[in-house]
C-alpha cells in the first residue's frame, strides 16, 4: 500500500510529511537525502523508460501511461 511504501521512505530519510491544512491530510517533500539520491537514480530512471519504450513501442508505452494515469485518478475520487 501507499501508506506502507511512504513509511519505508520516511525511514530511510528520503521524505518527511507534515500536516496539510486539514489534521487528515498529509504533505510530503524530500529531504535533501531524498533530492540527492533523485539527482543520482534519474538517469537510471530515463534509461529504464527508453527501454521499457523501446521493447513496448512509444505509442503503446505511451497507452499504457495514459491508461495507468486515468485509473490511478479515478480510484483515488471514489
Amino acid at each position: 500500500t501507499a501508506t506502507r511504501t511512504l513509511a519505508l521512505i520516511r525511514k530511510a530519510g528520503l521524505a518527511a510529511s507534515s500536516i496539510g491544512t486539514d489534521r487528515r491530510e498529509r504533505r510530503w517533500a524530500l529531504t535533501p537525502k531524498g533530492q540527492t539520491q533523485l539527482v543520482k537514480l534519474r538517469p537510471k530512471w530515463e534509461a529504464a523508460q527508453e527501454a521499457f519504450e523501446k521493447r513496448l513501442g512509444r505509442a503503446e508505452a505511451s497507452a499504457l501511461k495514459k491508461a495507468a494515469y486515468h485509473a490511478a485518478s479515478v480510484l483515488t475520487t471514489t
